[in-house]
Parts: C-alpha cells; structure tokens; sequence
C-alpha cells in the first residue's frame, strides 16, 4: 500500500511540475502604456524673452515621433520659411527646430504642435503643446476666442485657418489675397471652437480660410473665407465670443474658352449663371443651318449643336466678357457623332411628388405627341401633357399620379426627331406608384422670420430632398415623402430670386441667412409629424 501511494504521489508532482513549466512561457500581456510623452526641458526655455537663437530643442523622456506634423503643426505669426524640424525619420528623444527665417522684431512667436507630437511605442500624443518665445522684452498676452460655422450646411470644415491681421498704414482688403496674416490658429480636426493667443494690443480684421493650398491667402476659386464686418480691438474685444459664417463665393458669371467635342458639337465651360443668349457664333464657309443651345447634366458645361449645310471650316466664337467680347476661332473636326439615344427617369417606381422624364443624348426639334401612347395597369388611356425643357434636352409627363398603379408608355416611331433629322425607333417604358402610407408626412410651422423663405429637407449629406417656397405665414406639408432622416432648414431669401445666395469679402456682403432645426426628422411610412420650428434672431 505505501508503495502504491508513493507512485501516486510522484505522478501528482510530476503532473503539477508539468503544467507549472507549461504555463510559464504563457504571455500574460499587462497594463498599456497610455501616458502621453513628458517634457523633460527646452533650450531655449518656453516662452524666453529677446529671443535670438536659431534651434529650438525640446527634450523628453522616451522616444517620440511625428503623426501628420503637416496638418497639426500651426506657427503664429507664419513665417516665409517654415522651420526645418525633426525627427522624421528614426525615432529620438527629443524634437529640433531649426530657423531658417529672419524673425520680425519685438514679436511674440507661438509653435503649436496640434497632437503631432507622439510617443513610439503606443502613439500616445501630446496634445496641443506651444513654444512661445518673444523676440522682444515681453511676451505679449492678449487673446481671442470664437467658433466656426458653415453658412450653409449643418457642419462646418475641418482645419480651418482662423487669422488676424493688423489694421495699419498699409492695410488694405486686398492683403487677404496676396499677404501672411499677424496671428493663425486652426481649428484642427476635431473642434469648431478657435483661440488666438500672444496677440499684441491693435485693431484687426478677423478672417477664416478654408484652404486647398495651405498657403494663408484667399483663392477665390477654391478657397471658403468668413469675416465679421467690425474690426476687432484688443484688449477692448478680448471677451467677445466671435462667430464665423465660412462660405464659398460665387463665381463671376463667365462663359469660358469653346473646345470641339464632335464635327456638330461645341463644348464651352461656364462659371456662375451667366447668359447664355449673350453668346455670338458666325460660321467660315458655308452658313449654319440650324443650332441649338443645351446644358450638360454632369458639369458646368453648355453645348452648341449646329447642323451645316455643307463643310465649314472654321467657327469663330463671340464670348461675351466685362465690357465687351472675346472671339475664339475654332477649327471643326471629322468627329463621329452620336446617334440618337432615348432613356427614361425614374425607371420602376415613381414618388407622387415626381414627374416622369424622358431624356434625349442629342437636342430635339420635334415632338408628336400623337404618337405618344400612355395605359394603365387596366390598358385604359391615361391624360397626360407633355412639357419640354429644351435646354436640358427634357420631355415631362405631367400628369396626376394614382395609388398602387402601373404606367405603360409607348413611343411610335418618329415621335422624337433630333436636330440632325434622325428618329427614334418604337420605344416602351412602364413606371408603377406606390401607396400614400408607404409614405410619410411632415408639417413644418415655421415662426420668427421674415419672409420670402426657402424650406428644405436635407439628409445626412447636405443633399436636398424636399423644397418648398414660402412668401407668407403659413403651415408648409411635405407630403408623400421617403421614410428616413432628414434635417430641416430656413433659408431666408432676402433678395427674393428663390435661391440661396453666397457672400463676397470685398463688396463686404454676408451669405443669406441659413438656420437648422435643433432635431433631426425621423420621418415613418403612414405617420404625418409636426414641427414648430422658431428661428433665432
């Protein structure tokens, strides 16, 4: 008996010892490093006065890289030269900036490193840390908050250049255009909300940039700006909280240079709304049997479709600019044109707040409505009118839409006949409704406004859904609508041309007032919802 329970008792402890070994190469992971790098010291020290040194060292207690240094890294005031810093290659333990610029007397410099500034190992960052030195005997102190907003959609950019520049001898409204500011600071990636800090006691002008060059002056083309139409004194408007309406301006109305897409038609861009009648065509050879203007879908492009009567040469484009025209000649081509080509919109089904469409590739110059042929899903004839948008190359049906009903059109042959004298052969489509409760409904009471006013309904995108013009106090329902989410908003039309209207910097003209409901809408299939909606002044 003892031996037996010895041999137990060797096997148990082998047993044990076993799993023991096992189990001691098992990672056990342990805590994650979260701790953001710490400054260790600066040489110079931050915010040194009479500072005249050419590198800056700021040294930590391990090893620290870059992440997005580009975008987060913001130096007030700019300077012509960016600093050469470092690390971007191996990690070290500590950052360099170098100088490479004449500093600007008796200035308060500020380095804000964003959150570019992270450890190795885990990418913890350092958020926000700023150098500040003064090449003068002081470090100047004021400073300057507020927040940033789109003046037309629901949310603002990111990475906004909020700047200051000083209203002196030499100030102009043009210096945006060509000229650094005094102070920057960017709103970065995740706040709306900006401070300027280390400003100097004076008068400024208060300006943000939304920017595609990264460059501190305004490009109309490309470039949002906002500005506030006071000036703005420190330290008098230290305590002011400072609201900026970013907006893109609207582009001069221009017709651009005419460029050959086919041997009968002539493509030529255009910025703003400019007119399109305005525009002088004359032939070289042979004259232009018919033409016809229309607008492409895709992009700010107007086409000119000419038919000849026999070979031209040349055409010589009269573009009608500031204070008179400029001609293009444009030589033709033997370019394949397209042959005529007739689809529909929508295809299947059909909300009751659309119309049905039918598209030409090329411009029509004549429609039979006799050869027109419109049943329902019990093959009887259904009214319709048919209404032409030429410039768009568009044919509606109007007509008054049922429930649960099912639309067979059919085209006969020569029912369309393009510019070039080509037809179309027979054609069939069908589109269907749905019921009114797979809908939903929204009544909108809007108070606090002045009126003219455009009401919309926009989705998570900024597209426009629903619109409805509104001239007086009254309730506005959105019928027959998609069940989802949308956000309202007022736009108040106060020039009264039933669009939304951008601003300018120089004529000093703000965009049109645009306010948002607190709340989405959730609208639901078979639910009718109200909605008061009081603006604020």
């Amino acid at each position: 008996m003892l031996r037996n329970k010895s041999k137990v008792f060797k096997y148990l402890l082998g047993f044990i010892l076993l799993m023991s070994c096992a189990n001691r190469g098992s990672p056990t992971g342990g805590i994650k490093d979260i701790i953001p790098p710490q400054i260790l010291r600066t040489i110079p020290e931050n915010y040194s006065v009479n500072f005249d040194a050419k590198e800056i060292r700021i040294y930590f207690n391990e090893y620290v890289k870059f992440k997005d240094l580009n975008k987060q890294l913001i130096i007030s005031p700019p300077m012509e030269n960016t600093p050469e810093i470092t690390p971007l290659g191996l990690p070290q333990k500590y950052v360099s900036v170098k100088i490479l610029d004449t500093l600007k007397p008796n200035t308060t410099y500020a380095i804000n490193f964003g959150t570019s500034i992270v450890d190795n190992n885990e990418g913890n960052p350092l958020s926000y840390f700023r150098y500040v030195f003064s090449t003068g005997n002081v470090i100047d102190s004021l400073s300057l908050k507020g927040y940033v907003k789109d003046a037309l959609e629901r949310k603002a950019d990111d990475f906004v250049s909020v700047m200051l520049y000083e209203i002196d001898s030499a100030y102009t409204d043009s210096v945006v255009f060509k000229s650094k500011p005094r102070y920057v600071t960017n709103t970065l990636d995740s706040v709306t909300e900006f401070k300027i800090q280390n400003i100097k006691s004076g008068t400024y002008q208060l300006i943000a940039l939304k920017e595609e060059s990264q460059n501190f002056t305004y490009q109309p083309r490309t470039d949002k700006i906002a500005y506030i139409k006071q000036l703005v004194t420190l330290p008098k408007d230290t305590s002011m909280n400072y609201e900026l309406q970013l907006f893109k301006r609207d582009l001069d109305n221009q017709l651009l240079k005419p460029f050959v897409v086919s041997s009968n038609k002539i493509g030529l861009g255009f910025e703003g709304n400019p007119n399109f009648d305005s525009l002088k065509v004359e032939s070289f050879g042979d004259k232009i049997e018919k033409y016809k203007l229309t607008k492409s879908a895709d992009s700010d492009t107007i086409f000119y479709w000419y038919k000849k009567k026999k070979l031209i040469d040349s055409l010589e484009f009269q573009v009608p600019v500031k204070n008179g025209y400029k001609s293009y000649i444009i030589r033709t081509r033997d370019i394949d044109n397209d042959s005529l080509k007739i689809s529909s919109k929508p295809s299947g089904v059909i909300n009751f707040n659309d119309q049905f469409k039918i598209v030409s590739n090329n411009p029509l110059i004549k429609i039979d409505s006799k050869k027109f042929f419109l049943m329902d899903k019990d093959s009887l004839d259904v009214n319709f009118e048919i209404i032409e948008d030429e410039f768009n190359s568009n044919l509606e049906l109007a007509l008054n839409l049922e429930q649960s009903q099912r639309y067979s059109l059919r085209l006969l042959p020569g029912a369309l006949i393009d510019l070039f004298g080509e037809q179309n052969d027979t054609l069939n489509f069908s589109f269907r409704t749905k019921t009114f409760d797979d809908y939903g409904s929204a009544r909108i009471n809007v108070f606090n406004t002045e009126y003219p006013i455009i009401i919309q309904l926009t989705n998570e995108s900024g597209d426009v859904k629903y619109s409805k013009y509104l001239t007086q106090s009254n309730p506005i329902d959105f019928n027959a609508i998609d069940a989802g989410v949308y956000y309202l908003r007022v736009i108040q039309d106060t020039n009264v041309n039933g669009k939304w209207d951008s601003g300018h910097f120089i004529n000093k003209k703000q965009p049109e007032k645009v306010s948002y409901f607190s709340d989405k809408l959730e609208v639901r299939a078979g639910w009718e919802l109200i909605y008061d909606f009081t603006l604020q002044d």
